[in-house]
């Protein structure tokens, strides 16, 4: 029996079909890359009440199957996602809307690493940081960390901030040791993620 079909015996992510579910992956990458390479023209809303009904669908036993969820994703999602990755929708960092962005995301999900394991990519992330390093003049002990976005990398840098001024040891006593309240100052044009940091921090 060919390995590309084989019902399997016992509990399973896998497919029971892998040459389908190499046709949709396959189809699935060429769309989304004809979607990036014509987003210029690409129109952009709100959902519709059609595309929400679509969506918001009752918790079922089974499954509907991927295609069909393909399908909702190709018909009430992507039309209707919000337009950070288009050309003039300035003022926002997305690294991932690239297509080598998107392709990477895909590689990082199917290899499924895990740093406690010492697995290949938390090398690739050491060395990334070690670049980064050099780039902007950092001694080589210093260390670091990549995060996901903008609002991760400032509550990062506030838990370092904190840790580094508090005058206890912050993993031991945490903020309830402190002698004193500690404050931050920051503008109003200050982004939101500062403020929901701050309460996650458990500063107030």
């Amino acid at each position: 029996m060919s390995q590309d079909r084989v019902k399997p015996t016992e509990e399973t992510l896998d497919p029971e079909d892998w040459v389908s579910m190499r046709a949709l992956g396959h189809r699935m990458v060429d769309d989304m890359l004809t979607y990036l390479q014509n987003i210029r023209s690409e129109p952009s809303g709100l959902a519709t009440q059609k595309a929400i009904e679509d969506i918001c669908v009752p918790l079922t036993q089974e499954g509907d199957g991927e295609e069909r969820v393909y399908e909702v994703f190709q018909k009430s999602i992507l039309p209707y996602c919000f337009p950070i990755t288009r050309p003039r929708f300035w003022g926002v960092v997305a690294g991932t809307g690239s297509p080598y962005g998107m392709l990477t995301e895909m590689l990082r999900a199917g290899m499924n690493g895990a740093q406690e394991a010492l697995s290949s990519e938390s090398y690739v992330h050491k060395q990334v940081i070690n670049w980064i390093k050099e780039m902007i003049g950092f001694p080589e002990e210093a260390g670091g960390v990549l995060v996901s976005g903008g609002s991760e990398a400032n509550f990062t840098g506030l838990a370092v901030a904190r840790n580094a001024k508090a005058e206890v040891d912050m993993k031991a006593k945490g903020v309830q040791g402190l002698p004193r309240r500690m404050t931050l100052y920051c503008s109003d044009e200050t982004h939101h993620c500062l403020e929901r940091s701050v309460e996650l921090l458990g500063l107030g």
